[in-house]
């Protein structure tokens, strides 16, 4: 018998290797396209609440914090925007009735001017969609 010292690979090899390729790269492919939307969802995410926090400091540094509603763009995001709503914030709303009535003290007087809080929304448009992000947040002024 002679033997055959040719060196590759058969066809039968190939399509089986093909085939195991195939198989293989249907199985992986709509989890790649999942884990990219997810990815790509994420990162708005993270960009929306960057752009939320850089506000809410902004405001902080105002001179003076007023009550109103305001809405804009992102000067280097565009396809970011925003709204927020400042108001004033009761003592009573934040400690509870009781707390008052155990401490029966005037001091909450003091702070019924200086506590805000902000409600802040961050939209973006995703395959035609409108995305929000929203946060809370209060703030107070020692300066009023």
């Amino acid at each position: 018998m002679k033997r055959s010292h040719a060196k590759g690979l058969t066809l039968v090899e190939i399509i089986i290797a093909l085939g195991i390729l195939s198989l293989v790269l249907t199985t992986v492919m709509p989890h790649i396209g999942v884990s990219m939307k997810l990815t790509r969802k994420a990162k708005s995410l993270v960009t929306a609440s960057q752009l939320a926090r850089n506000l809410i400091h902004e405001i902080q540094l105002l001179k003076k914090i007023e009550e109103g509603k305001e809405d804009g763009k992102f000067e280097d995001f565009e396809d970011y925007s925003y709204e927020y709503e400042i108001t004033k914030v009761k003592m009573v709303e934040v400690f509870g009735q009781e707390f008052f009535a155990e401490k029966n003290t005037g001091a909450t007087d003091l702070y019924l001017e200086r506590l805000f809080r902000i409600k802040l929304q961050v939209f973006w448009e995703v395959s035609g969609q409108t995305e929000v992000y929203e946060t809370f947040s209060l703030l107070f002024r020692e300066d009023g």
